[in-house]
């Protein structure tokens, strides 16, 4: 479990690596998405389903999570504006 923690927190992270500034965000963006959708695609192979229909919907689902917690955080500063925002 620790060993796929480290490859998948990794993977964002190689890019900054090599490249900086909007290089970096870019490719990160790019591996990261490639990154679920393998992920899907081999739980879809291993679940005997369909492996691109799977790709898919792994990808889809956790950049959908990732939105909604990105977007839970406008949202409390918005409702509760005395809540200090740390940087």
């Amino acid at each position: 479990m620790a060993i796929s923690f480290v490859v998948g927190a990794f993977v964002p992270i190689f890019p900054y690596l090599l490249l900086s500034g909007q290089g970096a965000l870019f490719l990160s963006i790019a591996l990261s998405g490639l990154a679920l959708f393998a992920v899907g695609f081999v739980k879809g192979c291993l679940a005997t389903q369909s492996p691109v229909r799977s790709g898919i919907q792994f990808f889809a689902i956790a950049v959908g999570a990732a939105l909604l917690g990105y977007g839970i955080g406008p949202a409390v500063q918005y409702f509760f504006p005395d809540v200090p925002v740390t940087n």
